[in-house]
């Protein structure tokens, strides 16, 4: 039989009826998963119904493989494509991969009920939790056996296809009955078999030369601890299992194989998931894995989703392959607290460094990635202005989030794009100016952080202004009326917002009292400065500037 293609690219000229082919396999593992509940849990007479169908699939299974072996013997290997073979190389596996669960089911029964050889569970659910465990290697076996078969007859995509869907298939539909033998708890042999068979879906398909078969497995490996969670029958905490599913997508995301382009469009599928569980995991969930807790609050679920994340996919964003990943990591600090996001933070600014030097990171990833880190600062400010407690505790030095959040990790994340600024990779209108109109806009922050916060807020401003009105004047390039406009009311809007806030605040300290004052004349400055020849100030926007706070003086003084 001829070899088949290798190319393992997803191509944008697949017509509809590959779609069609992949959709009808879906489907098909779908009912495989319902046919594996609905023997196993409702329709079995006795337990000696497993052995009659265990049996019977098994000898199928057998059968198809003697039938390929024959074939050969009669045509040779290099034989022509024949749909025989396709078809019942699939059906060879799926009827071992129905086989090996109900036997090992049945094995189980014999052992224990019947002759006491093993230990079994009390109660009505007798089984013990190992047999989860035992139908994940039975399912390994069934696997190899049918690489090696498909691999040596050279079969097409519908047996390979069906080599991957069945472990997930036996997930899908066998995760609930073996939570029933654990009374509930992802413990070790439950974690294990997870992570054995969405594991290997994911190998497998890399090994059967097949792009999209790794997109449905990812995917499934993805979003089984999710399903599981969301279940009427799981618990938020059973999301512990994306950690190392995301771990898992992360490496085998680095075969170069793979198209690029497919990897980029899968990874903020990747993204959103941990951001979901995120949030799911938001009301203080801890991180247990294989039965025992790992940590809880503040290092509890998201923060371990995050460093999954940061962990798992930082071979492939190296490679340029997941843009949305960095993204992704700095959007996820906004959903973590205390200890851990400042772990975080410190981490987070570290990587953004690394990504803005490297010359092969683009313009776009670095801006959307320091845009997210403003974003999530904004949202863990507005969340913590009013919060008790501390960011970083380490023997006798204690920081409160309110100081953490205004005073350290503010000024980093403004030096952080000052520096990105200068270095050409952000623009004005989205760097450090958007940073300093939100935190202006916080009113809880700026009261309760004290008047330094203010004057960084008010000292950055400033260099905003001079930085672009010095590029104004030294480019000597024209622009529309209305897009220098923008620009003045963008770097001006925080000097004018945190004066404003201050109008009618009583016992404030003097320097706060002069800040407007002293501001005017720092815009007045520096508009002199930088002006074109022949320009009048009185007709330039950074006047009105000048006027809001020569008016929020006589207010705040008179």
């Amino acid at each position: 039989m001829s070899q088949a293609p290798e190319n393992t690219v997803v191509r944008p000229e697949y017509d509809a009826s590959m779609m069609g082919l992949y959709a009808s396999l879906v489907a098909g593992g779908l009912m495989l998963a319902y046919a594996i509940w609905y023997v196993t849990v409702v329709n079995v007479d006795n337990d000696y119904s497993f052995l009659t169908l265990g049996v019977i699939t098994g000898a199928t299974a057998v059968s198809v493989i003697g039938l390929h072996e024959w074939m050969r013997s009669q045509a040779g290997p290099d034989r022509s494509e024949n749909p025989i073979e396709e078809y019942g190389g699939a059906i060879a596996v799926l009827m071992g991969a129905l086989s090996v669960v109900w036997l090992s089911r049945f094995a189980v029964f014999y052992a224990g009920q019947e002759n006491d050889w093993i230990a079994i569970q009390d109660g009505d659910v007798w089984m013990p939790v190992w047999l989860a465990a035992l139908q994940a290697v039975g399912i390994l076996v069934v696997m190899e056996i049918s690489t090696r078969n498909i691999r040596r007859h050279s079969l097409g995509t519908l047996p390979r296809t069906v080599v991957v869907l069945a472990p997930l298939a036996v997930l899908f539909s066998g995760v609930k009955i073996w939570l029933e033998y654990s009374r509930g708890e992802v413990e070790t042999f439950i974690t294990l078999s997870v992570i054995l068979l969405s594991g290997s879906a994911v190998l497998y398909s890399l090994r059967l030369d097949r792009a999209i078969l790794y997109l449905m497995s990812s995917g499934a490996a993805v979003g089984l601890p999710i399903f599981i969670a969301l279940s009427s029958w799981g618990e938020t905490e059973h999301a512990s299992l994306l950690v190392p599913a995301v771990v898992i997508v992360g490496i085998t995301a680095t075969d170069r194989s793979l198209s690029k382009k497919m990897i980029e469009n899968g990874s903020g599928a990747v993204v959103a998931a941990i951001l979901f569980c995120q949030i799911l995991a938001a009301d203080e969930t801890q991180f247990s894995i294989a039965g025992h807790t790992i940590s809880e609050h503040p290092f509890g679920l998201t923060f371990w989703l995050w460093v999954a994340l940061l962990v798992g996919w930082f071979a492939p964003t190296t490679m340029q392959r997941t843009p949305a990943m960095p993204v992704g990591l700095a959007l996820a600090l906004a959903l973590l607290s205390d200890e851990a996001a400042m772990v975080a933070w410190v981490v987070g600014i570290c990587a953004f460094v690394y990504l803005e030097t490297r010359p092969q990171a683009r313009d776009w990833v670095v801006r959307a990635t320091y845009v997210a880190m403003v974003a999530s600062w904004t949202v863990s400010s507005f969340i913590g202005a009013g919060r008790e407690g501390n960011i970083l505790e380490f023997e006798s030095l204690k920081l409160g989030i309110v100081d953490g959040i205004s005073l350290v990790i503010f000024p980093s994340l403004l030096a952080l794009g000052i520096w990105a600024q200068w270095r050409g990779r952000l623009r004005t209108y989205e760097g450090p100016s958007i940073l300093l109109v939100l935190a202006s806009l916080n009113y809880e922050l700026l009261e309760e952080a004290g008047p330094l916060f203010l004057l960084i807020i008010s000292a950055a401003s400033l260099f905003q202004l001079n930085w672009f009105l010095r590029s104004r004047f030294e480019d000597r390039y024209e622009r529309e009326w209305f897009s220098d406009l923008g620009y003045i009311v963008l770097l001006s809007s925080p000097l004018i917002l945190s004066s404003i806030l201050t109008i009618g605040e009583q016992h404030l300290e003097p320097m706060i009292l002069a800040l407007p004052l002293i501001l005017f004349f720092g815009v007045f400055g520096i508009c002199h400065r930088w002006r074109v020849d022949g320009e009048s100030l009185v007709l330039r926007p950074e006047m009105a500037t000048m006027l809001i706070l020569v008016l929020v003086f006589l207010i705040n003084n008179v």
